[in-house]
């Protein structure tokens, strides 16, 4: 087990995040190691909108996943530059101080759904970081409901300066 495993509620994931609703698609991350993976839930629930339930936004509610777990990086996740970073990465979260930044969902790649998700279910999304390259950063994905994987896949989020 990781040191530094950590939860992380809706009034913080509004402190980072720009998402409001009807666009911000996960409750709360239950399980976070900053910087490497975190696993977030969203009920879904007879409130919410039919849209909701399109395997599109299962997709953005894992990209949210990943730039909650960039948010809390550790200082060896990017470069030494903080010109090279955005607005996710917060010093008060162990990250760079400096500059704002923000995170771009910049490819989706082999993703597969696999069911459909139902009003009750509690949807699990896990992300684990895979691969970095300066600025860039690969995830690899899974939307679970109980034991039914629901979908997964690859994508990459992209961390650049809000200031240009």
């Amino acid at each position: 087990m990781d040191a530094g495993i950590m939860k992380v509620g809706l009034e913080e994931i509004y402190d980072i995040l720009p998402h409001r609703y009807p666009f911000l698609f996960i409750d709360n991350i239950i399980n976070l190691v900053p910087g490497k993976r975190a696993s977030g839930l969203k009920g879904i629930t007879s409130n919410e909108d039919i849209l909701l339930l399109s395997p599109s936004l299962i997709i953005e509610a894992m990209a949210q996943v990943a730039g909650i777990t960039l948010s809390y990086n550790t200082t060896n996740l990017f470069p030494p530059n903080p010109s090279l970073i955005s607005p996710l990465v917060r010093s008060d979260r162990g990250g760079l101080e400096g500059e704002d930044y923000i995170g771009y969902l910049i490819e989706v790649k082999d993703f597969s759904f696999l069911e459909e998700i139902h009003i009750g279910d509690r949807l699990f999304l896990d992300i684990e970081l895979t691969q970095k390259f300066g600025n860039l950063f690969r995830f690899t994905g899974k939307a679970r409901a109980g034991d039914r994987i629901i979908a997964k896949g690859e994508l990459s989020i992209a961390i650049v300066s809000s200031t240009g």
